[in-house]
């Protein structure tokens, strides 16, 4: 747990996440279908090269990771990526109904359990660092998990 959260004052607020989805929410309006860019030097850029509301903090990115889709990528790559996302949850849900050996839906289990871990963290802040590796690498381990457990295809896809 990160120690961050022991503080009383900032944690009030969420570290005044508000403050930041807010704004970053206003910005990503204003380029609704293809967002602003991809990068954290393209959001400080254009953060705060407005008139961005007082805060104690300074951002290096909004702290959301939907959000943060929306205001890089528009609601089309928001969209693209919601659906690849869902696809792959949906693949190893019916997949994990589908398997007869506990170990094959423990793997897929544990899968699934990991995505839903590292999206819920993606709700109070961006996946940077290890996070955003561990989704990379979570997103390809899916697709594997879903290829190596899946029952022999009878014509059948995922």
């Amino acid at each position: 747990v990160n120690p961050r959260f022991v503080e009383q004052q900032s944690m009030k607020n969420l570290s005044e996440r508000t403050t930041v989805w807010r704004h970053t929410l206003q910005l990503a309006h204003e380029r609704p279908w293809l967002g602003h860019g991809y990068g954290k030097r393209t959001f400080v850029e254009r953060y705060y090269s407005g008139d961005q509301p007082p805060s104690l903090f300074h951002y290096p990115h909004c702290h959301h990771y939907w959000l943060a889709l929306y205001f890089h990528k528009g609601a089309i790559g928001l969209a693209l990526v919601l659906i690849a996302w869902s696809l792959l949850a949906l693949a190893l849900v019916r997949l994990a109904g589908r398997l007869s050996t506990p170990a094959s839906r423990t793997a897929v289990g544990t899968v699934l359990v990991l995505l839903t871990f590292l999206h819920a963290y993606g709700l109070g802040d961006y996946p940077d660092s290890v996070v955003r590796y561990a989704m990379m690498w979570m997103a390809g381990i899916g697709v594997a998990a879903a290829k190596m457990c899946a029952p022999p295809a009878q014509g059948q896809g995922l």
